[in-house]
C-alpha cells in the first residue's frame, strides 16, 4: 500500500465518522426545524437533513412532460444531460473529465472512490438549485440517494446542504 492509499483511507474513515456524527434521527432533525422556524419562519437548517427526510423518488418521462423539460430519453438516468454539461463545466481542467454515468456511480457506489468522492464534491458545490432540480427530474438520482451519497462522504454543512435541505419533508 502506497503512502497516498493510507492517507485515503484515514481521510475516509474520518469522513465517515464525521458523517455518522452529523446524521441525526429524522426526529432530531425535524425538530430542530421547527426551533429555528419559530424566529424566522424561512429558516433551513444548514446541517444535511438525513437521508429518511428526503423523497426517494426519481423523475420520470411524465414528470418531465408536466414540468415542460424537453430531454430525450436516452440523456436521461446514468446519462443525464444537467449532470454531462455541469460536470463538463467544471471539470474542464480534470485529466479526464468526469461522465453522468460515472457520477450515477458515485451516487450508488456504497464505497466510493477517491475520484468517485472529488465528482460528488464538485457536484455538491457547484451545481446550483435549477441543475439539481433538473438532474433529479432526469432520473439521475432521487433526493434520498444524494443525501445518502453525501453523508456517506461527509460533505454535509454549509450553503450546499441548506440548499438540499429545501427539498426535504419537514
Amino acid at each position: 500500500m502506497c503512502r497516498t492509499d493510507g492517507m485515503w483511507k484515514n481521510a475516509q474513515e474520518n469522513r465517515q465518522e464525521r458523517s455518522e456524527q452529523a446524521l441525526q434521527s429524522s426526529g432530531e432533525w425535524r425538530a430542530e426545524c421547527r426551533r429555528l422556524r419559530r424566529s424566522d419562519r424561512d429558516a433551513i437548517p444548514d446541517q444535511l437533513g438525513p437521508p429518511e427526510v428526503f423523497n426517494d423518488a426519481r423523475g420520470c418521462a411524465a414528470e418531465r412532460r408536466r414540468h415542460g423539460h424537453a430531454v430525450p430519453d436516452a440523456e436521461t438516468g446514468p446519462d443525464s444531460r444537467t449532470v454531462t454539461s455541469r460536470l463538463r463545466m467544471s471539470c474542464a481542467g480534470w485529466r479526464k473529465v468526469p461522465t453522468a454515468e460515472e457520477f450515477h456511480r458515485a451516487v450508488h457506489d456504497p464505497e466510493g472512490t477517491p475520484r468517485e468522492t472529488a465528482i460528488l464534491l464538485t457536484w455538491y458545490h457547484e451545481a446550483d438549485v435549477a441543475e439539481q432540480l433538473d438532474a433529479r427530474i432526469e432520473g439521475a438520482y432521487s433526493w434520498r440517494e444524494l443525501a445518502r451519497a453525501l453523508h456517506r462522504v461527509g460533505l454535509t454543512r454549509g450553503e450546499a446542504a441548506r440548499r438540499l435541505n429545501r427539498f426535504a419533508r419537514r
